[in-house]
């Protein structure tokens, strides 16, 4: 009887494991390895733990980022 709560013990602690987001950014993400591109994982840059309306936000934000830096390149070629 021991042996049984003890195994049943071991296989309810082990099934908790639970992924975790690897190495991120101060934004949360990440770019994608090659490997997880060929297996089709995932296609570039990507975040992890952050609700879906806060993803966009930090999208838009870094878009207008680079709207900016090029046009202050722009600027100085001219």
């Amino acid at each position: 009887m021991r042996k049984i709560l003890l195994i049943v013990l071991l296989f309810s602690i082990n099934t908790s494991v639970l992924a975790h987001s690897g190495r991120t950014d101060s934004n949360g993400g990440h770019n994608c390895s090659e490997k997880s591109k060929r297996k089709g994982l995932c296609s570039g840059y990507h975040y992890h733990n952050r609700p879906k309306t806060e993803q966009m936000e930090i999208k838009l934000e870094k878009a207008q980022e680079e709207k900016e830096f090029k046009k202050s390149i722009d600027q100085s070629a001219a």
